[in-house]
């Protein structure tokens, strides 16, 4: 059945009637793969939905019409593409546009020195796992200075990804060593060159902790000298 055929059942408006009252002014509403906010009294705003959510979304306005609410769309409404591939690049157009949150500085985050970063380990934090566990896991902060105010920033590895892009993410530099993770690819030109790598687990070679999702790669690694520690 189609967004044109069906009609809201009167659960359907009960629930949402309840739903929309207890919202706050501004407050969002994800519903599906639509995300709502509201703008008036009796009014809500699309302001993000996935590429194939036009049928889903239609049938929101017949429930809202149903309780006399108002739906429009945002002027800048996000789609997020159903391609994954489309939602990274899109991501990553995103972080392209990020800059310092510093109020004084607008450097784009892009423009700073991507390959110089440390990794910080913060030790064990609370977390929830998919199905509502919680849980606790190992949380890391990537740190690098801003090109323009020279203040620290840091970030969440995978925003760090979205701007560095997967070689550098896959990079390590633990102040000793640097590792860096080899496609199945890049480890058969490697190995049959005469490499020899190794098999990360948690720890380095020199006793270090090893970023999560470097965990149980195959690594290139190379030493770093004396004198390179101390810069």
């Amino acid at each position: 059945m189609n967004a044109s055929e069906w009609e809201p059942t009167e659960q359907d408006i009960e629930w949402t009637r309840g739903y929309v009252a207890e919202l706050e002014d501004d407050a969002t509403w994800t519903a599906g793969e639509m995300m709502y906010q509201k703008t008036g009294d009796t009014q809500l705003t699309l302001i993000q939905r996935t590429e194939r959510a036009v049928e889903a979304h239609e049938r929101v306005v017949k429930v809202l019409d149903a309780i006399e609410w108002e739906c429009v769309e945002a002027d800048d409404l996000r789609i997020i593409p159903t391609d994954p591939q489309e939602q990274i690049e899109q991501a990553q157009e995103t972080a392209r546009q990020w800059v310092c949150p510093n109020e004084d500085c607008d450097t784009r985050l892009v423009n700073c020195d991507l390959d110089s970063v440390t990794w910080q380990s913060m030790g064990m934090q609370p977390a929830v796992m998919p199905d509502g566990t919680e849980t606790e896991a190992e949380r890391w902060l990537v740190v690098m200075p801003c090109a323009g105010c020279d203040d620290p920033l840091r970030m969440n590895p995978l925003d760090y990804a979205l701007l560095a892009g997967d070689d550098l993410f896959h990079t390590f530099d633990s102040g000793r060593a640097i590792y860096k993770v080899l496609s199945r690819e890049q480890v058969i030109e490697f190995i049959d060159a005469g490499g020899s790598g190794i098999a990360l687990g948690s720890r380095g070679l020199f006793d270090e902790s090893i970023p999560p999702h470097m965990q149980g790669a195959y690594c290139k690694v190379e030493l770093k000298t004396a004198s390179a520690e101390e810069e």
